[in-house]
């Protein structure tokens, strides 16, 4: 008996998709507001946190470079096809991904001192 999991992937990712854009529009309608009324009794720290541009940009590195690692980790999978284990195949790209983390995570500690 074989499952068939791709419509349930696809409805996965049509609504995290969804859920994901409606984040970003009503956090950046909050942070609009925020600094629209301007007078209010908020910690200036928190308003210069909620419009830096490094959280966004470090966010787009650490996606940018999982997704290479996992990409790789996709490549190496995809040469050794012939194969029967695959068992091997979720391995080698969990390793991928988990090294793409353990990268980002040196690179901005690096940066950070």
């Amino acid at each position: 008996m074989e499952l068939n999991l791709t419509p349930v992937f696809i409805i996965s990712s049509v609504f995290g998709g969804w859920a994901l854009i409606l984040h970003i529009i009503f956090s950046s309608r909050i942070k609009r507001k925020i600094i629209e009324v301007g007078n209010l009794d908020i910690n200036p720290d928190l308003v210069k946190s909620l419009v830096s541009k490094n959280s966004s940009t470090t966010n787009t590195l650490k996606w940018g470079i999982i997704g290479t690692f996992s990409g790789i980790g996709l490549l190496i999978i995809h040469l050794l096809s012939d194969q029967e284990a695959p068992a091997l195949f979720f391995a080698i790209e969990i390793i991928a991904a988990s090294l793409g983390f353990l990268t980002y995570f040196f690179l901005q500690n690096k940066f950070k001192n």
